[in-house]
This record gives structure tokens, C-alpha cells and sequence, in this order.
């Protein structure tokens, strides 16, 4: 193969990994780069101490546990007589929902039994095994509390079952020792379960900003400058989270690593300046849905973030749900998106053959400039020579690619809201593809993305082209087509359906500009 085979094949290479780092990669681990105020907080001071015995509190083993189920309109949870505020959390969407069949428990973000705790720095210990009394105070409002000689703790749970949150208000007086800092621990085991390992993230909102780490990536305690908003355990689809209420929330990452019996947790960390304290917060377990975050806190959409393309990728979001409310089918929107986007890029495409013929048309007049400078080592005076050429002929280098650059971001941003839409979780198109957030089942529509991706090949002229990239360009089909086998069948509907309707627009430029494609050379040659 010469040089342009191996500029091709490098170039190939380079947009496939720049595709793994940026678009599946979506966030890198965020530094939080404490001030030196913030630095003076130290370790010790900030660490949720280890277990003490709280034999002598009102109720450890004299209360027994009690758990008490409430039913929101999308799902389930329950509370107890302990300081943590939630015991459990099952989401299922309204029974009008076409998702109605849907059951997920907050076990898959968390890995083991989610909880949130109210806990407090040294001297103090966690008060997690503290029980008390737990009762309804009015409809939907819970109370409970707990007390012994060094601490007097309250928990008011106020259930909004419409859009299914909880807001929750912790109040604690001290008889004689304060502790430096209040927390709202949110506890979470980096294993959990292992098919959803990879999507599965710390996410926290501060200082206008999105951010989300890997579990395993946080090694040491780690402290976020305030003002935290929120703080939660997400993965591809839903989200745990806690919005600090109170506006003064700074925030604290805190692996397992000192104990092997510890948890690892993500909390909100609060001041404590006198001997009370109240800490209220809002916690919500559900969809990764713009409408839905948006009605629990205005500032808890932006956990639906597809990266530095979200102002784009949001467009095509809003217009794919648009198309959905007439069809009641996300795969017919998918369709229907990728046509409208083709034909507003037509002109575009037009543009790059009309440039791409152009210089076909230039190729024999190319070649003998080479011919003439194949024995001379002045290549720069052979480029001159061709670049006058281009410049007499009207004809730009860079004129075919150019339209193609330009719908890269759509085509990235397209990307992102197929691969992580909740919108298509669950949802079914037709026959076999029940669910578009999951591959092909059967591997159907990828094979068939091949051979229509195979056929555009044939189609498209291959300008400049000698018979080794000729070969390389008719393998990218099966190369593509073996990398869309577990990607989402709604990413690869789009693919197939882009591919068709790309088809007839090169046989409608083929015609309008009389471009008769080469024929197509097999790989035995």
C-alpha cells in the first residue's frame, strides 16, 4: 500500500478512537482542587467516624426496627425508625405508561442495600443504629426521633407521590460536645452488579457544573468546593440523588479503603456553628428524564448531559419526543428524525459531490504532473504545480470532505441521545427488536446495515482511488457492521435507515451530475 492507503487507514483509526474517548467516554474524573481555606478542614475532622456503641441511647436494642412501605404514583419506598432516611426504593412508572410492565430497584445504582444517613464528624460517631419512634403526623408527613444524653435527633419526611420525591428535613440539638461537620451520606458499593458496572457513576452538581467520576477511580477522601446542588448514583438511565435544600452544601467523596468492612459514600457535608442543626434535603430515585428532573429541582436535568454537543443533542432529543407524541413509537421516530436530517444535510452532500467531481475530473492532468516530477526530489514545486492546477480549474482539496465535517457534530450528538436516551429504554419498535436501548437480539439489522452500506460503496465514486483503498473502503462496511453487533438497535436503525436514504440521494446526484460510479473491484484482485 503507498503513503495515501496509510493516511486513509490512520485516519479511519483516529476518528474510531477519538468516537471511544469522547462520545462513550463521556466525563473524566473531576479534581476538585480545594482552596487553602478549604484545606484547613482536615481529614480527621471530616471523616464519618467509625461505629460506637450506643448502648445507653434511647433505643438501639430496647426499639425493634420497624419499616413502613409508602406507594408514590411511580413506585415504592420505605422508611424506618432509624436515622437512615430511605430503606428502599422500587420505581414503576404510572400504569398508563406504555412502560407500565417497568420494575427497577435502586439496588442496581447501589449495588447492595441503598440508604442515605444523617452522620457527623469527630468526636461524635455515626448515629445510624440509633431507633426511635416513627409516626404519621398528617397525610403523607412522617416524624421520627431518637434521643440520648449526648444528642437529640428529628427526621420529617414529606412524600410528594406525584412526582415522586421525598423531601426530607433532619434537625439535631447537641447537649454538650459539637461536632465540626452534619452529613447526608449516600452509600454505595463500587461491585454492585456487574452488567451494570461500566454505565454506573458518582455524579454531583457544583459551581454551575456537571460532573461524574467512576466509583473505582476515587481512592482517597476527596472534598467538593461548595455550593454543591445535588450529589447522586446514576447509570445509563436513572438516577439516586440528594439536592441540598439549604444552599450551604459543600461535598465529600470518601472510598471504603481504611476498613474492609466500611462503605464507600458521596455526601453532602454541612457546618455545624451551634449546638443545632437543621439539614434539609430532597431525594429522588427515577428516570434520567429532562420533563421529570426538571419538576423535582430546576437545576437536576443537567444529570442528562451528552457532553460539549448537549445544546445540539437536546434539540434532537425534544424533536425525536415530539415525533413520538404522533406515532407512539420511538423506532418510527428514530426514522423519521434520520430523513428529516438528510434532507436538510442534502445540500451539503450535494456540495461535496459536485466539489468531489470536480477533481475527478482534474485526476488525469494530476497524474502526468506527478509522472513529470517522479524522479525529482522537489515535491514542493509538484505541489505548487497541482495546486495552480486546482486553483485555475475552480476545483477545492478540501471541498468533498468539508460538507462531510460539518455533520460530524449532528452524527455525534444523533449518537449520544440514542445511546443513552431514557426515552428509549424499554421501548419497543416492531417483530423481534423489543426493547431499542438493547442490541439486536438476532443481529438482523446490522448484517443488513453491511450489505446496504456495501451497495452505497458501489455507488459513490472513488475519486482518486487506487484499487488497495478501493479494497480498504469496500471492508469498512464489515467493519462497521461488526462494531454496531452490541450497540443499541435503535443506534443501529438509525444507521440503517441513514444508509438507505443515502443511497437514493447518490443515485439522484449520480444522475443530476452524470456520474457514472467506478466499478466496483473484488478483493481476490
Amino acid at each position: 500500500m503507498d503513503r495515501r492507503t496509510w493516511v486513509a487507514i490512520l485516519l479511519c483509526a483516529g476518528i474510531f478512537v477519538a468516537w471511544q474517548q469522547v462520545v462513550l467516554k463521556k466525563y473524566k474524573p473531576h479534581q476538585s482542587g480545594a482552596t487553602p481555606a478549604q484545606q484547613e478542614i482536615s481529614q480527621k475532622s471530616l471523616a464519618v467516624g467509625k461505629n460506637q456503641d450506643w448502648s445507653s441511647a434511647t433505643g438501639k436494642a430496647e426499639v425493634p426496627p420497624i419499616v413502613k412501605p409508602i406507594v408514590l404514583k411511580n413506585g415504592t419506598l420505605s422508611i424506618g425508625n432509624d436515622s437512615s432516611a430511605i430503606h428502599s426504593w422500587i420505581y414503576q412508572p404510572d400504569p398508563a405508561s406504555p412502560k407500565k410492565d417497568l420494575e427497577v430497584s435502586m439496588n442496581s445504582l447501589i449495588g447492595t442495600l441503598p440508604q442515605i444517613e444523617f452522620t457527623l464528624s469527630e468526636p461524635f460517631f455515626q448515629v445510624r443504629d440509633m431507633r426511635g419512634e416513627l409516626k404519621e403526623i398528617s397525610s403523607g408527613e412522617y416524624e421520627w426521633s431518637a434521643e440520648d444524653q449526648e444528642i437529640k435527633i428529628r427526621r420529617r419526611t414529606k412524600v410528594n407521590s406525584n412526582l415522586g420525591y421525598v423531601d426530607v428535613t433532619y434537625s439535631a440539638e447537641f447537649k454538650s460536645t459539637l461536632p465540626k461537620h452534619a452529613f447526608i451520606s449516600m452509600l454505595y458499593d463500587q461491585a454492585g452488579r456487574p452488567e451494570d458496572a461500566h454505565d454506573r457513576h458518582l455524579v454531583y452538581f457544583a459551581g454551575d457544573k456537571h460532573q461524574s467520576l467512576v466509583p473505582s477511580k476515587v481512592k482517597e477522601l476527596t472534598e467538593v468546593r461548595g455550593p454543591v446542588k445535588w450529589i447522586g448514583l446514576e447509570n445509563r438511565y436513572f438516577i439516586f440523588s440528594a439536592v441540598d435544600l439549604a444552599g450551604t452544601a459543600s461535598a465529600l467523596l470518601q472510598p471504603a479503603v481504611s476498613q474492609p468492612s466500611a462503605r464507600n459514600r458521596i455526601g453532602l457535608v454541612y457546618p455545624v456553628s451551634s449546638n443545632r442543626v437543621e439539614i434539609p434535603v430532597r431525594v429522588f430515585f427515577g428516570p434520567k428524564s429532562i420533563d421529570v428532573l426538571k419538576a423535582v429541582h430546576p437545576s437536576l436535568d443537567h444529570a442528562v448531559s451528552f457532553g460539549l454537543l448537549s445544546p445540539l443533542a437536546y434539540a434532537i432529543l425534544h424533536f425525536m419526543k415530539w415525533l413520538f407524541s404522533f406515532f407512539g413509537n420511538y423506532g418510527i421516530a428514530i426514522i423519521l428524525l434520520t430523513v428529516v436530517l438528510k434532507i436538510l444535510l442534502y445540500p451539503l452532500t450535494y456540495k461535496g459531490a459536485k466539489s468531489m467531481k470536480k477533481m475527478s475530473a482534474l485526476q488525469p492532468q494530476m497524474q502526468k504532473i506527478r509522472e513529470k516530477f517522479k524522479d525529482n526530489k522537489n515535491k514542493e514545486a509538484m505541489n505548487r504545480e497541482i495546486m495552480a492546477l486546482m486553483k485555475t480549474s475552480g476545483a477545492n482539496p478540501i471541498g468533498g470532505c468539508l460538507p462531510m465535517l460539518l455533520q460530524m457534530p449532528i452524527f455525534f450528538a444523533l449518537y449520544q441521545v440514542l445511546y443513552s436516551s431514557f426515552e428509549l429504554y424499554r421501548s419497543p419498535f416492531a417483530l423481534w427488536i423489543h426493547d431499542l436501548s438493547q442490541k439486536d437480539p438476532f443481529f438482523v439489522t446490522p448484517i443488513l446495515l453491511t450489505a446496504v452500506m456495501y451497495l452505497q460503496s458501489k455507488l459513490t465514486p472513488a475519486t482518486g482511488m487506487d484499487p488497495a483503498q478501493r479494497k480498504m473502503m469496500q471492508a469498512m462496511p464489515v467493519i462497521f457492521g461488526v462494531f454496531m453487533l452490541t450497540l443499541p438497535s435503535g443506534l443501529t436503525l438509525y444507521m440503517l435507515t441513514n444508509a438507505i436514504v443515502s443511497i437514493i440521494q447518490q443515485l439522484m446526484i449520480n444522475k443530476k451530475l452524470g456520474i457514472n460510479p467506478s466499478p466496483a473491484v473484488s478483493f481476490s484482485s
